[in-house]
């Protein structure tokens, strides 16, 4: 079996490299938290009309395209 490196995985080593020691091992530990549930929410509601959830083998995945070749993450802002 082959091993792919997937864009988070990228992120996540020059963000927090325990971070993806945890992605690797499928260890989640934010699935309470406030703000990722709020991500879902806005995830779910945001954006019905495009075209969501955009998989590249199964290594990048994109929330939306639109017109002009744009990529488009949707993410909650602090306020």
């Amino acid at each position: 079996m082959e091993d792919k490196v997937a864009g988070v995985m990228v992120y996540y080593y020059f963000i927090c490299k325990r971070k993806l020691w945890y992605f690797c091992h499928q260890i989640t530990m934010e699935e309470s938290n406030e703000n990722v549930q709020m991500g879902k929410l806005l995830d779910e509601n945001s954006y019905a009309r495009d075209d969501k959830h955009i998989n590249i083998d199964d290594v990048i995945n994109i929330d939306f395209i639109r017109e002009k070749r744009e990529l488009h993450e949707v993410k909650k802002v602090r306020q």
